[in-house]
């Protein structure tokens, strides 16, 4: 059975999306649906997002993000209940010098420290 869209125009038997330009004002209302497929209440649900379970249509909260402040170069990871940020754990790079010593240097943020001709610092980025 097929719905209704934009001027009463019908949704073909079978026909499963609706396009924008379909709606004529563009808002999505329950009488311009098929029935049976009206959108839940929407009245306190402000910022949720509609979802279903494959058979009823209901809203649902979205994920927040922790904080960012001062949580540059770090990355957002989860336990499988909370969301946090975390340190990229340091990499360590072992090197043989010009006199046949060896050394490390630890990369760290994304970034591979080096010296250059002049003695300044700089950094590779890595990923």
């Amino acid at each position: 059975m097929g719905g209704y869209i934009g001027r009463g125009q019908p949704v073909a038997a079978g026909g499963n999306s609706v396009e924008t330009s379909d709606i004529v004002d563009g808002a999505v209302t329950a009488d311009k649906l098929a029935p049976g497929a009206a959108v839940p209440d929407q009245d306190t649900h402000g910022g949720k997002f509609l979802t279903t379970d494959g058979t009823d249509a209901s809203w649902a909260t979205v994920a927040a993000v922790p904080d960012q402040d001062t949580h540059g170069g770090k990355f957002l990871t989860t336990d499988g209940t909370d969301a946090s940020w975390a340190t990229v754990a340091a990499t360590t790079f072992p090197f043989y010098k010009a006199d046949g010593s060896s050394d490390t240097i630890a990369i760290t943020s994304g970034a591979f420290p080096f010296y250059k001709s002049d003695g300044s610092l700089d950094n590779i980025g890595v990923s």
